[in-house]
């Protein structure tokens, strides 16, 4: 969306915490080890595990800093005590959110658009599957259309009217090529509404136990967890105050490149089909849908503006959600990507509408603290130059800063700053 604020959120480092470094998939992989009963939630110690999660379980931290003393190359942040080897499925994401909505009701709804708001037009574009040739001319006969879903994030409970709460909306990976939005939008969600959730004493100590209950506080517990001497809420005020939207943008682009099975029109699991070999930016049609979306000032002239199925669905849908907010607007929103190939982690593009001083400087100061934040919590991988987390390029921290025209910014390795 060109008129949010766009960010290449890396709670997970893609590239830096074992996926591979582009974004192609092995038809023998297995399943993620993803959390949707009991039984797997204690095994796995979280709904979506990190990708080094079994690495960093039970590591000290020696000095209380509150930082894992894991070696270089592991991150101290992971969560969970299982490790994932490949990026999260479609219907991964969905049944994990579908678990960690029954377990934190209070806290979390899964959203599927076609159903909630009885309009068999929100789906995906669907990738073509049977395609015949007549007289050289193709044409589509049959799509998998896929569900389109949103996660709602907030506190049910709160003494606060919904309508009066500061409404978000994060999208992740529009791009379905770009997968770390996604990684890290969809553990940042859990990470929101567990700690939440064990604030209160039914989750703190109840049975079976939550595991992050156990391992991830001590709670009330502030979503910042690198040491910053600037005001951070916890988790339970967030969502006492907010409203917070996670959206699956381009379920199309993914299903190309992911390995299990992707879903039919009605939800259910799609055994015929072949896992792609690469994931795409594009939906089923073709499309750009991070193009598609039209904002002032803005418009990329080989498409037409809010012509794909999921922009029009999702437009309409978070319209309908704005229009029931007393400020009847958005707060703010965020447009999870996640280059792989980009050499500093977090880019920052302001949106293209106009903004008074006072948005404009929120705005500025909310990009320095992501940023600041990110740069002390990747100093651990070996991917990153900036090894005493300092925001700085100190001497003895080699990276590539040349700029390649053209070339786009493959093998920049170290990374330097943002």
């Amino acid at each position: 969306m060109r008129g949010s604020v766009r960010s290449a959120l890396l709670v997970v480092a893609v590239a830096a915490a074992g996926f591979p470094i582009i974004a192609t998939q092995s038809l023998n992989a297995v399943p993620n080890p993803v959390a949707t009963d009991e039984g797997t939630y204690l095994a796995f110690g979280r709904a979506f595990p990190d990708p080094h999660g079994c690495l960093a379980y039970g590591v000290p931290d020696t000095n209380g800093d509150g930082v894992k003393d894991t070696p270089r190359g592991v991150s101290p942040w992971a969560k969970g005590r299982a490790c994932s080897d490949q990026f999260l499925s479609y219907e991964e994401v969905v049944e994990g959110s579908k678990f960690l909505a029954r377990r934190f009701p209070e806290f979390l709804k899964v959203i599927r658009l076609d159903q909630a708001y009885d309009n068999p037009n929100y789906m995906s574009a669907g990738i073509p599957r049977n395609v015949v040739v007549d007289d050289g001319k193709p044409t589509i006969l049959g799509r998998d259309r896929r569900p389109l879903y949103m996660f709602k994030a907030t506190d049910s409970t709160s003494p606060i009217p919904e309508p009066d709460r500061k409404h978000f909306v994060y999208t992740l990976s529009i791009h379905g090529i770009e997968r770390a939005g996604l990684e890290g939008g969809i553990r940042a969600m859990e990470d929101l509404v567990t700690w939440a959730a064990c604030e209160l004493p039914k989750y703190a100590a109840s049975t079976p136990p939550t595991p992050a209950c156990m391992v991830e506080g001590p709670f009330p517990k502030k979503i910042v967890e690198s040491k910053t001497d600037k005001p951070v809420p916890t988790a339970g005020d967030v969502l006492k105050n907010s409203v917070v939207y996670f959206v699956l943008p381009n379920p199309d682009g993914w299903a190309r490149g992911q390995v299990a099975p992707v879903e039919l029109e009605d939800g259910s699991p799609n055994a015929n089909y072949t896992p792609g070999f690469f994931f795409q930016r594009y939906n089923g049609n073709g499309v750009d849908l991070n193009r598609d979306w039209p904002t002032k000032g803005y418009t990329y002239k080989p498409y037409s503006p809010g012509s794909e199925p999921e922009v029009k669905a999702f437009a309409e849908v978070l319209k309908q959600v704005r229009n029931t907010t007393t400020a009847n607007q958005f707060t703010g929103g965020i447009d999870l990507h996640g280059m792989i190939t980009a050499y500093a982690f977090s880019y920052t593009l302001l949106g293209a509408g106009q903004r008074d001083y006072r948005k404009n400087a929120i705005s500025v100061d909310t990009s320095i603290r992501t940023w600041e934040d990110q740069t002390k919590r990747m100093s651990w991988s070996p991917y990153v130059a900036d090894v005493n987390a300092n925001g700085k390029n100190d001497p003895g921290e080699t990276c590539v800063t040349d700029p390649v025209l053209g070339g786009g910014t493959r093998g920049r390795i170290p990374a330097c700053v943002a």
